[in-house]
């Protein structure tokens, strides 16, 4: 068996060769070791070529002559990194010794070889430890499939039936944001519709910290002014702000922290913290499109928070694939509406057309009528009177 064509969680569809990355704390260096590796049949990377250890691996291997401070101050850095908790960090000494493997394993390594026994051992390790890797990988698969395919009944459904069968706005905002908002079990959230001079108008705010719920079927909201998607001054996209900026190019935005991130302008949103003793972490923006692909409105909620100790967090991303699925309905269920909306007022236009030429017709019978000539008639000969007696 090959052990390096094992799938794990960073093998994707189309490259099934399993990465290990390897530092070297050795003075001589781990030439020998590399080829063991290689030989294996694994695609074998220098995990801190460009400095600290780094990258995306099945499996990292530190290469060591005795138990060093550096080295396990590498493994500890490394496993606080995103998505490296779970990678299997196995340290490989020159010889073996108690208090080495004691240190390496208390600093996060997985399991500590010996050199001389490696060739003999390490073959039969790295497939116990990437068969039980793959094993977590196709159990967090399972996880997912059941969160999505419960989300999809619980959430998804019941929202797209109640939409399309809703025909107050507000209600039907209401429902788009609440549910959203809800299922993230984000603080607060921001509903923006596309005016016909486009602009990003607030039709929904909701937070539960600050207490503010406003728009929907409360009424408009007076709070903020509309987001123009072009500037005043020189009529360039608005790319500056994350709601607008998601309106233009019809891509969702994910912010772990807002504060850390330079790619928008966030005066708005420090301001509005400033003022009312909040703190805007996590955000996610979601574009609402109608079936012609053009953005409708924004969906912004802000705050995911944990369930079970309610701290603020980033929206994961089984939440974000949740949540473009509900934009897809919820875009749906607005172009609908204003579709209806539209026809009404076209309906409305045609009736008033309708009775204003029925009005002028009824007029025009009535003025053309023989009657009302001798009216007229008499009416004339009558101030033709007035004015001669008035004469004499």
């Amino acid at each position: 068996m090959n052990v390096g064509t094992i799938p794990s969680p960073m093998a994707t569809a189309t490259d099934s060769v399993v990465r290990v990355g390897v530092v070297n704390f050795r003075e001589a260096g781990c030439t020998a070791l590399v080829r063991g590796l290689e030989d294996l049949g694994f695609s074998v990377v220098d995990a801190s070529a460009n400095g600290p250890v780094a990258g995306s691996f099945n499996m990292l291997v530190v290469a060591v002559s005795e138990l060093r401070e550096d080295a396990c101050v590498a493994i500890r850095e490394y496993r606080t990194m995103q998505d490296n908790e779970r990678t299997p960090v196995l340290v490989i000494s020159n010889s073996y010794d108690k208090t080495s493997a004691a240190g390496y394993l208390a600093a996060g390594a997985t399991d500590f070889l010996s050199q001389p026994s490696c060739a003999s051992v390490l073959r039969g390790w790295c497939e116990r430890i990437l068969h039980a890797q793959r094993a977590d990988w196709l159990y967090d698969q399972w996880v997912r499939e059941r969160r999505r395919s419960s989300a999809f009944d619980r959430v998804i459904v019941p929202l797209g039936l109640a939409l399309f069968a809703e025909r107050d706005y507000g209600r039907l905002l209401e429902m788009i944001l609440l549910e959203a908002k809800s299922f993230c079990v984000a603080d607060g959230g921001t509903l923006y519709v596309r005016t016909k001079d486009d602009k990003l108008e607030f039709t929904m705010v909701h937070n539960d910290s600050l207490g503010i719920s406003e728009g929907g079927s409360k009424g408009p909201v007076t709070r903020f002014e509309p987001l123009p998607l072009h500037r005043a001054d020189s009529g360039e996209p608005e790319h500056r702000y994350i709601a607008t900026s998601v309106a233009l190019t019809g891509d969702a935005v994910n912010l772990p922290d807002v504060y850390e991130t330079s790619a928008f302008d966030l005066s708005g949103t420090k301001l509005f913290d400033a003022q009312n003793g909040y703190l805007t972490q996590s955000v996610l923006a979601m574009p609402l499109k109608d079936q012609h692909d053009r953005v409708l409105g924004v969906l912004q909620l802000i705050n995911a928070r944990d369930p079970m100790t309610n701290e603020v967090r980033a929206f994961d991303t089984f939440q974000e694939e949740t949540i473009a699925s509900l934009a897809r309905l919820a875009g749906s269920g607005l172009e609908s509406y204003q579709r209806m909306h539209t026809l009404r007022e076209q309906i409305q236009a045609l009736h008033l057309e309708i009775d204003e030429a029925k009005k002028q017709a009824q007029v025009a019978q009535i003025t053309g009528s023989e009657y009302f000539q001798e009216l007229k008639d008499k009416a004339r000969l009558l101030r033709d009177k007035a004015r001669r007696h008035g004469g004499d």
